[in-house]
């Protein structure tokens, strides 16, 4: 993905620079580009609430 977008790679590498425990955790990072990629789904886990 960084190859292909010259922003994202640079969005990426600020985030690195600027949080430390970021750069430490290899699963942040990962679901730091699962959250730009079209598979993400923001209503994962979220279910109607309704009222009677």
């Amino acid at each position: 993905m960084p190859a292909a977008h010259p922003a994202l790679k640079q969005a990426f590498d600020a985030r690195l620079a600027a949080d430390p425990a970021f750069a430490a955790d290899g699963d942040a990072r990962l679901a730091w580009f699962y959250e730009r990629t079209r598979y993400f789904d923001e209503r994962y886990l979220l279910y109607p609430i309704g009222r009677e």
